[in-house]
């Protein structure tokens, strides 16, 4: 291909070089004013460039900073960058853009902070994925245990919107998006804003309306419930029906007057949790409900007592404005205010003899059950204290079911490290199947899995009992109580609160359901318990040295009665003349003796009660054992007759 000429070339350097913009600068003073400044702001004031004429940076990126540019000027010349003032103290420098010149600013749009308002919308971006149940349940787990009833749920293309009336929940949302992942593992992004759907009221709408209000009147008691009415589950899933809003509450009224009977015989009317701020449309009740007796409007914005004139006219017996800001506003109510006169508060006549009921520990249905059960427990809590644990399966159904629960805030769950595993908590663990498997059936894996958990002590001057239902073969009780943890590390002290169901079988009681429920006591409740646990642990030592005395004193008579007894044999054989008929019917004393400490070693049986069994059934041990085993397990043998351990 044939070159270009240098003379073209040359050309076009020269008229390229034309167009830009230097100069020099030998007039330090001088002034330019051009339009097409480098800066903008700043007409009028010298413009120094740097940048090469056909050099560019590959990255699109020619900011000069400050302190950048005043680093190339050398001796004492001026600073050519315009002079920050008054109308323009700082410039924000972004990149340049690939469009037609200018600086882009890439910073991200922040959204206005959440203020308390009635109504939020929820914009779920993609939502349409998940169906209405689960996305509902995905943002309703975090939050709990606030709950939310979507307003207008509906589905635009593919994301989701709703609304909300709860500020505190729709705080708990905002700081959620992004953090919450759909069972495929992708985030959820949605964004909250304060803002209302419209109330549109056509015919359609004064049916639902109708239905809903059906359903909310209480024939019996002559009275309506409209307590937060736009929450309605018949008009929710449609409507924005708010009270607060004057159409929607003259229309409601006007549908209560336009019901004869409803009007002239209407007793109660529930306001409750309508998001009211202003009143003065209930002046209509006057006229629609003359025989209006109670009005409760709790829960709401009300400030001011002087709106109270919209119910004047009416002759109400009861107005309750609990939960209202007025409430708090107005504490004296031995004042005027607005020339209103307050309401004189409702005083009780109480004689002086009178005597609030004496407070009980525990409940019990009855005297004989309550005691059944309090044996139960302490002797339940006995050998769950003791070394070994196994003796306890014999307290244990075949068929017994036991759980465990954590009862506290995560920030505290850490203290419960060794029970977190097998925690099963309805709250946290939503799982059906987790839920199954959290729970120990049978006597074996109960008795392996209670001893497998440390070693404890129970508080038993600071329990309390409570059977709270009774059969005749079935009690189900609640104990609540403390007990400290042995060899480990802190010795902590647990809270808890235990539910038994016991049933009688023969002659005992089994039990057929076990729930432990653990929880951290408070540190003075830590400091009491821990004191009374130190003063059983040395009534115990003290009774278990006087019950080592009592059992030493014991052997020590047995011992002479029994040397008094042989005694008193070699006596009356030394008398009587041996007979053959005799000799087969007398028993060597030294033989009797054997047997009874034999039969007395294997039942655990004092050596007199011993010594009577076998008596019983001439000299017979095996048969005497096995009376012996048969009136035990039926529990026909008294205490008394069994040695102290």
């Amino acid at each position: 291909m044939p070159k270009k000429s240098s003379k073209k070339q040359h050309k076009a350097s020269a008229k390229r070089s034309k167009n830009n913009h230097y100069f020099d600068h030998d007039d330090r003073d001088g002034r330019r004013a051009d339009n097409d400044s480098h800066f903008n702001g700043f007409n009028g004031r010298p413009r120094v460039s740097f940048k090469s004429v056909n050099k560019s940076n590959k990255k699109g990126i020619t900011n000069v900073g400050l302190a950048a540019l005043k680093s190339c000027l050398d001796d004492d010349d001026v600073a050519m960058v315009p002079v920050a003032n008054g109308n323009n103290a700082t410039r924000i420098i972004g990149s340049r853009g690939k469009g037609r010149g200018g600086y882009v600013n890439n910073r991200r749009r922040v959204d206005p902070p959440l203020r308390e308002g009635y109504c939020y919308k929820i914009h779920i971006y993609f939502g349409k994925k998940l169906d209405k149940e689960t996305l509902i349940g995905l943002l309703l787990n975090p939050i709990q245990p606030d709950v939310f009833m979507p307003i207008m749920y509906q589905e635009c293309e593919h994301d989701v919107i709703f609304y909300i009336d709860d500020f505190k929940v729709a705080k708990k949302l905002l700081s959620l998006d992004r953090k919450i992942l759909t069972p495929d593992g992708f985030k959820i992004h949605f964004q909250v804003t304060q803002q209302s759907p419209p109330s549109k009221i056509n015919e359609d709408v004064i049916n639902k309306i109708k239905l809903a209000m059906n359903k909310r009147y209480v024939a019996n008691e002559n009275s309506l419930d409209l307590s937060a009415f736009h929450n309605d589950c018949d008009l929710a899933s449609e409507y924005y029906l708010p009270l607060h809003r004057n159409n929607v509450l003259i229309e409601v009224l006007d549908i209560i007057g336009a019901t004869g009977n409803i009007s002239e015989t209407l007793n109660a009317l529930y306001l409750n949790r309508n998001h009211f701020e202003s009143i003065h449309k209930l002046s209509i009740l006057r006229s629609k409900c003359p025989n209006l007796k109670i009005l409760h409007i709790c829960d709401n914005k009300i400030t001011l007592l002087n709106q109270l004139e919209a119910v004047r006219g009416l002759r109400l017996v009861e107005l309750n404005l609990t939960g209202n800001p007025v409430c708090m506003r107005y504490e004296n109510r031995h004042e005027k205010y607005d020339d209103i006169n307050l309401l004189p508060p409702i005083l009780f006549e109480v004689d002086d003899e009178a005597q609030c009921p004496i407070t009980i520990r525990s409940f019990d249905v009855s005297c004989e059950p309550y005691k059944t059960a309090n044996e139960f427990l302490i002797e339940y809590i006995k050998y769950f204290d003791s070394e070994s644990r196994q003796t306890l399966a014999d307290a244990y159904d075949e068929n017994a079911v036991f759980s465990i629960t954590l009862s506290s805030p995560p920030s505290q769950m850490y203290k419960f490290d060794i029970y977190r595993k097998d925690n099963r908590d309805l709250m946290r663990t939503k799982n059906v199947i987790e839920r199954r498997s959290l729970l120990k059936h049978g006597k074996a894996s109960i008795i392996s899995y209670i001893s497998s958990l440390p070693q404890t002590t129970h508080c038993l001057s600071n329990y309390i009992l409570d059977a709270t239902l009774v059969t005749e073969n079935r009690i189900a009780m609640t104990t609540t109580g403390f007990f400290k943890e042995l060899n480990t590390k802190n010795e902590i002290i647990r809270c808890f609160d235990r539910i038994f169901i016991i049933v009688r079988e023969g002659a005992g009681w089994y039990i057929t359901n076990d729930q432990l429920s653990l929880s951290q006591p408070t540190p003075k409740q830590e400091k009491n318990i821990s004191k009374l646990i130190v003063n059983e642990e040395t009534q115990r030592q003290q009774q278990q040295q006087l019950l080592l005395q009592q059992q030493q004193q014991e052997q020590l008579q047995q011992q002479q009665q029994l040397q008094e007894l042989q005694q008193q044999l070699e006596q009356q054989l030394q008398l009587q003349e041996p007979t053959s008929s005799t000799s087969t019917t007398i028993v060597e004393p030294s033989r009797d003796l054997l047997m009874i400490h034999k039969l007395s070693e294997e039942t655990n049986m004092k050596l007199e009660w011993s010594e009577q069994c076998l008596a019983e059934y001439c000299w017979n041990f095996d048969n005497a054992l096995a009376s012996f085993k048969y009136l035990f397990e039926h529990g026909k043998i008294p205490q008394e007759a069994f040695q102290l351990v």
